[in-house]
């Protein structure tokens, strides 16, 4: 994707995330993030991946209301982005965060407690260390 695309896909992605969040009034709109916004080349169209929190029927309902909205949502982009063509909204449930949750729960079921630990990986800094171990900064002091 060129950095111009880049550029206004991201920009989308801003305004669009506003609007739902303050200007849009349907009930059925749950907690939504907007995950990325994908234009076409020509940017006419643009496919608005959300994730959604709650049950699947929550998550389905909120797709029906963004459903809903995408003309209301279109105007507002329309004349708060000036571009030669308002693009055509779609939005799409993004999965990656349901399926990375997936993944690590499959992770943790086929290896046992005591791999499982040893394999992660520690926090900032590359080694983890044992509180009976001096610390260099203790040391110095």
């Amino acid at each position: 994707m060129s950095v111009r695309l880049e550029r206004v896909a991201e920009e989308m992605k801003k305004e669009i995330s506003r609007i739902i969040h303050d200007e849009l009034k349907d009930p059925r709109v749950g907690f939504v993030t907007i995950m990325r916004v994908e234009v076409t080349a020509d940017l006419r169209q643009a496919k608005v991946f959300f994730s959604c929190l709650g049950t699947p029927e929550q998550r389905a309902a909120s797709l029906q209301g963004l459903s809903r909205a995408t003309g209301f949502v279109r105007r507002l982009v329309g004349d708060r982005i000036k571009m030669r063509y308002n693009p055509e909204l779609t939005f799409v449930p993004d999965e990656t965060v349901d399926r990375q949750l997936h993944m690590s729960q499959l992770m943790d079921q086929i290896l046992p407690p005591s791999e499982a630990s040893s394999e992660r990986v520690p926090p900032e800094g590359g080694t983890s260390r044992s509180t009976s171990d001096p610390s260099p900064e203790d040391a110095d002091a």
